[in-house]
């Protein structure tokens, strides 16, 4: 019988086997990591800068909804009454700055503005002795704002309600614009008919104003506010007291006229003068980061309302038509600096500082948006970028005149520049 053999064989991996084949597999894991980060993190890019994209045309267009009505009146697309200034240009001085009965104006002026009779570099007059037109001074007025100061003046100064600069949650972004505008919402007040709702005078002066609302107006009849009794030629301000279902003309300065134009109606300013300030505000990332919020102001709101998040940088520029008919864009200093307007009928304070605000065509709005939230990993080539106020290089983000560290935000993010121009839809040459 043939023994039964057993064979053994010793079998597995060394240690130095065993080495490489870890290192190897290191190496691999590596690789498919690093792809997957990369593939990651170029995925995260392209997400922001679409992102970037949407926010910053809802930004501008935004902006450009308000900005267009700005010293918007009623009748605003229709011609008016013109008459010819000094140099012989015909100008529109009734429709776009209407005749004022009242002194006091101040209660319809819900936001930043400066006063009659104000303290600033160039003081606005005193309250005129007799009816004048609505001073330009009070339908807009900008304020630039650079590293540490705003000129003409400080817009968070005389209790504002507007937060100061700062890099704490709450202030306003360090070097950020403000532009406080103001028009009429034409969809407001009472028309007046002649039948139902009609003017009564006595001489050649309406002495009261009969109301009767049709079922589209929605103004609320109030005694006290300040009205303005419009059609397509004119417009004229005046105090009104309610009596009974209509308004007794206030008597601070007589003088107001029938209509004579299309469509007279009759507005409240207190309900129907829009009122609306935008700034930047810092806001929190809610993880332990700031930028900067659009804030739009309505009727001095003391909050006002967050529109946008990711704006870092808020620049106006204002446009006219200057001597060589060609358009120039100035500096909010500039436009309130000149004290030289055309002189029009029936405005008194064409010579005074701020006289040119009325005579705004257009507006420039420039904004830089940011990522919101840090890249760390982005490389220093992608976080430079092009901003026209500071020029048209592409820049580091310490080469500007604002820095994204001064204003307390993370340096390592993506940044686009928007920029538009936009018209005012109520200029009348």
């Amino acid at each position: 019988m043939i023994p039964f053999r057993f064979q053994y064989r010793q079998s597995g991996l060394s240690l130095i086997e065993l080495m490489v084949a870890m290192l190897l597999g290191l190496l691999l894991t590596g690789g498919i990591i690093s792809v997957f980060l990369s593939t990651s993190g170029n995925s995260r890019q392209q997400a922001l800068q679409a992102t970037l994209q949407e926010d910053g045309r809802f930004a501008l267009s935004r902006l450009s909804e308000d900005l267009s009505m700005g010293n918007a009146q009623y009748c605003a697309s229709v011609g008016g009454a013109s008459v010819a200034t000094a140099s012989g240009l015909k100008m529109d001085a009734y429709l776009r700055t209407p005749q004022v009965y009242v002194s006091d104006i101040s209660s319809v002026l819900k936001d930043l503005t400066t006063p009659f009779g104000g303290s600033s570099a160039n003081a606005y007059p005193a309250v005129p002795a007799a009816p004048y037109s609505w001073p330009s001074f009070l339908y807009m007025r900008g304020y630039d704002c650079g590293p540490g100061s705003c000129s003409p003046v400080d817009p968070a100064a005389g209790g504002t309600g507007l937060p100061p600069f700062g890099t704490n949650v709450g202030n306003r972004v360090i070097g950020s614009d403000v532009l406080t505008l103001r028009y009429l919402n034409s969809n407001g007040g009472w028309a007046i008919d002649g039948n139902s709702s009609k003017v009564v005078t006595t001489g050649n002066y309406v002495t009261s104003i009969v109301i009767v609302p049709q079922s589209t107006e929605t103004d609320t009849l109030m005694g006290g506010h300040i009205m303005m009794l419009a059609d397509c030629n004119a417009a004229q301000v005046f105090r009104g007291t309610l009596n009974g279902n209509g308004f007794s003309v206030g008597i601070d300065y007589p003088g107001i006229t029938t209509p004579s134009g299309l469509a007279p109606r009759l507005f409240d300013l207190n309900q129907d003068l829009v009122n609306v300030t935008y700034y930047l505000q810092v806001v929190s990332d809610g993880n332990g980061h700031t930028t900067g919020a659009l804030m739009r102001r309505l009727n001095g709101d003391s909050s006002g309302a967050e529109v946008i998040r990711g704006i870092e940088r808020l620049d106006f520029s204002y446009g006219v038509i200057n001597s060589q008919g060609k358009m120039q864009y100035m500096t909010a200093l500039q436009v309130d600096s000149v004290s030289t307007c055309p002189a029009v009928e029936r405005y008194p304070l064409a010579t005074t500082p701020g006289c040119l605000w009325r005579f705004v065509q257009s507006i420039r709005i420039n904004i830089l948006m940011d990522g919101e939230s840090p890249l760390y990993s982005l490389p220093a080539s992608l976080q430079n970028y092009v901003y026209l106020p500071d020029g048209t290089a592409l820049m580091a983000p310490s080469a500007h005149a604002i820095t994204p560290s001064s204003q307390g935000f993370p340096v390592p993010m993506i940044r686009r520049a928007f920029s538009t121009t936009v018209a005012l839809r109520n200029v009348n040459p």
